[in-house]
């Protein structure tokens, strides 16, 4: 006997691929954003500034899905490595990917600046969309819904909603998108090693509530751990980290915290397992609104005409973000249905050395890989 099923557990049925297992969706585009007709003449051409495969092997799935001959609208994508820094194992995984892909990869290794490769810009009227490659979701229709604003509205430069973000996140406080999770000290909270790597987090224990930002690695010991609803009633995200989000660059938690980044990224596994990644959108966020101030460049999108014969200097997202669009007189906007994951700064590599953050985004891009592109939007 089939057990009842709540609202938001529904099973899931892909009418493009016959899966029945999935039991999560992801809301629709608007028909003006999906309508084909918008983007038959625009071409998309990503960027990844690439250094490690684990990341770029979940990152693969996302953009191997919205290729135009999987119904999606990125014409190519190229890979850019760095000889001096990509560690060789690294650079002969992405050379064999790019091999097993050459209609739709293309890979560049050079052994100059990070900046050198927005030279690679040389079409005015193509779209083009540098990521970091440790983003390691992408929900479906991103990439329309970023290109259509572009079209639709002058922005200079369009980044996406960016999970984990020094400015996003503190943006996901404010409008309640995420939830009080915070890293399960106990002993039930050890991830075992050899156990089935699930994404869902809806069952997992309560956990004792810990709004620390920092802590040794001695304290927390060597084995991963999963994070827990705080067990914490008096506020909204007290008991979590998250609690302390704000929207500022250097914010010590948005921007510096590991334990932020892994309980930023176990409120979007919430979301999705719910059916609810809609509390993470907004229609548009005008990045300047009040000030040009810096703001993270992990997944841009600009018209080649913007940055067509621009020298990037060394800081890049110091130039992108801040002193280029203020020189120019222009603003940097998000569109808020362009929900990503970028997985950490260098600042909060603890969100993957000691939880299990990785690993569930990994097992998530296995699911969502078995099935087309928009193939789970949520029934109307």
């Amino acid at each position: 006997m089939n057990a009842e099923k709540t609202d938001t557990e529904f099973e899931h049925v892909n009418t493009d691929t016959g899966l029945s297992h999935l039991n999560f969706c992801f809301p629709r585009l608007d028909s003006k954003v999906s309508n084909p007709v918008n983007f038959e003449n625009v071409e998309v051409f990503v960027f990844v500034f690439y250094g490690r495969r684990q990341n770029v092997a979940i990152l693969d799935r996302y953009l191997q899905r919205n290729s135009r001959e999987n119904g999606g609208i990125i014409s190519r994508v190229l890979f850019v490595a760095n000889s001096v820094k990509t560690k060789p194992e690294d650079v002969a995984w992405i050379y064999k990917l790019v091999q097993a892909n050459p209609d739709y990869y293309k890979l560049v290794i050079s052994s100059g600046p990070w900046t050198e490769n927005y030279r690679h810009i040389t079409n005015p009227d193509a779209v083009y969309i540098k990521m970091d490659d440790d983003v390691v979701f992408i929900e479906d229709g991103t990439f329309e819904s970023m290109v259509y604003e572009l079209i639709h509205t002058p922005w200079l430069i369009m980044s996406a909603n960016v999970v984990n973000h020094c400015i996003f996140t503190g943006i996901h406080h404010v409008i309640g998108a995420l939830r009080p999770y915070t890293l399960d000290l106990s002993p039930s909270g050890i991830v075992v090693k050899d156990e089935i790597k699930d994404w869902r987090v809806r069952n997992i224990s309560a956990a004792k509530a810990g709004s620390w930002l920092q802590m040794n690695d001695e304290d927390i010991g060597s084995a991963k751990r999963r994070l827990g609803l705080a067990n914490e009633t008096d506020g909204f995200l007290f008991g979590s980290p998250l609690s302390l989000a704000k929207l500022d660059p250097w914010d010590s938690c948005t921007q510096k915290s590991w334990h932020c980044a892994a309980a930023a990224h176990y409120s979007l596994f919430d979301a999705i397992e719910h059916n609810d990644t809609e509390r993470y959108h907004f229609k548009t966020w005008d990045l300047h609104a009040e000030k040009y101030d810096r703001w993270s460049i992990n997944f841009i999108a600009f018209w080649g005409r913007s940055l067509l014969n621009v020298t990037v200097p060394g800081d890049d997202e110091l130039f992108l973000s801040h002193h280029y669009p203020k020189a120019v007189g222009r603003h940097a906007g998000s569109v808020g249905r362009a929900l990503v994951a970028h997985l950490a700064y260098y600042t909060q590599s603890g969100a993957y050395k000691h939880a299990d953050v990785l690993e569930k985004y990994e097992a998530l891009s296995l699911e969502i890989s078995g099935t087309r592109l928009h193939g789970l939007g949520c029934p109307i």
